[in-house]
């Protein structure tokens, strides 16, 4: 899935969306036309994700940039927004789906007398909203209480347990915006870059 807090970048494909959506089915007309396998198939690595509506909206509409999270104890991943989380599920398919150039309209591909495929997906992400739980940010903070300067000074926290906001996020797999509203709701502070209770 990739690296903690590594950026996603996503195009938008309406062209595929106008496809799909259409009312002439993409292989009507399309009797005889050839399918030729691209030069570089199988090279590339393709990730198919079936986004909801509103993600859709804030990445195509609003360019709003996407976050992919992972926690090192366990396998779950997620993407954020600024505000929003939504969690990753794999989902395999019996029908593997053929990759092919952008095309303008299915009326293309009837216009062609053959078809390049570039990749084949036998899986897809979905994703769909999530609400993260910061009850392992809560517990992992309840072990650095902060007690003032001059109990830091006599008995300083233990620094591996100490977390940054990045760590709070990563570890609860929240966006920014629901990670500062459940810091609030906890009544925690940052002091010196680290997150306290």
């Amino acid at each position: 899935m990739g690296p903690a807090g590594a950026k996603l970048e996503i195009k938008s494909n309406s062209k595929m969306k106008r496809q799909r959506n259409s009312s002439i089915p993409l292989l009507d007309g399309c009797e005889g036309t050839t399918v030729v396998f691209d030069p570089d198939f199988g090279t590339r690595d393709f990730r198919l994700f079936e986004i909801p509506a509103d993600l859709e909206e804030a990445v195509i509409k609003e360019g709003a940039e996407l976050r992919v999270l992972g926690s090192k104890d366990s396998l779950d991943a997620v993407i954020c927004t600024g505000d929003r989380t939504y969690s990753i599920k794999k989902v395999e398919t019996s029908n593997t789906v053929c990759m092919l150039p952008a095309l303008d309209s299915g009326k293309e591909m009837q216009d062609t007398d053959s078809v390049r495929v570039v990749g084949v997906c036998p899986i897809f992400y979905e994703l769909k909203a999530a609400t993260p739980s910061f009850a392992k940010v809560e517990q992992a903070l309840l072990q650095t209480i902060y007690r003032g300067a001059e109990a830091e000074a006599a008995f300083p926290p233990t620094q591996s347990l100490l977390m940054k906001r990045s760590d709070v996020e990563r570890v609860a797999l929240a966006s920014e915006a629901e990670t500062t509203a459940a810091l609030k709701a906890l009544g925690a502070i940052e002091i010196g870059g680290y997150v306290r209770l």
